[in-house]
């Protein structure tokens, strides 16, 4: 991939349809995975006289594109993942998420290892200013894998306007939920711990100016 496989990276590009759907599709170093994800807000959380969550339903396909003799058909090489986020914004600082989880492998190389495994995410964020969120993440999967550990990360936000750059520190170097959810292999109590940089830059293509 023209150099960019020597780093652990992934490049993605998402698309607001609309304010309530998102699609996006991304490729990732690791793995040489491409996936693709939707996702649509089906309830939006009100001051008054509504829903006390934002509740989000996310879909996501992921395309295993490393070399591998083990994968005998194009099937066995896709996974899935579903999820619904649940969020609540507790004041203008505070907000919190709950994510209960699937994810779905078609072909698993361990006779041991179940293909689905069912959990639960959480995530919290706390806004210090206008520019600097804190957030922290982690989930808590049924039958996790032999020699799987839970995913930690804790990270910051610098929002810049069109820009926002994101520190984090975390046990796990996967960037699509396939592979984070339930193939971590880093103990973060252990000291297996990275460090990692998002950029996001924001587009619009009509009307006003973010």
């Amino acid at each position: 991939m023209f150099g960019l496989d020597d780093s652990n990276i992934r490049l993605g590009f998402e698309y607001g349809v609309k304010d309530w759907i998102d699609v996006g599709v991304g490729r990732s170093s690791l793995g040489k995975a491409y996936d693709g994800y939707l996702k649509v807000r089906l309830l939006r959380q009100k001051v008054e006289g509504g829903s006390p969550v934002t509740i989000t339903g996310f879909a996501s396909t992921a395309i295993a594109g490393v070399r591998d003799d083990r994968y005998e058909s194009f099937s066995q090489r896709l996974s899935y993942t579903y999820q619904l986020l649940i969020a609540r914004k507790f004041g203008d600082r505070f907000s919190l998420q709950l994510m209960p989880s699937f994810v779905h492998n078609n072909l698993v190389f361990d006779v041991s290892e179940k293909n689905g495994h069912l959990g639960m995410g959480g995530a919290v964020r706390y806004q210090i200013s206008k520019v600097v969120t804190l957030l922290a993440e982690s989930y808590f999967m049924l039958d996790l894998p032999e020699g799987r550990k839970l995913p930690i990360a804790f990270g910051v936000d610098i929002n810049t306007g069109g820009h926002v750059f994101q520190l984090q520190i975390t046990n796990t170097m996967a960037m699509i939920e396939r592979d984070f959810i339930v193939a971590t292999s880093g103990d973060f109590l252990d000291g297996d711990i990275h460090l990692g940089f998002n950029i996001s830059r924001t587009f619009k293509i009509k009307g006003r100016r973010y």
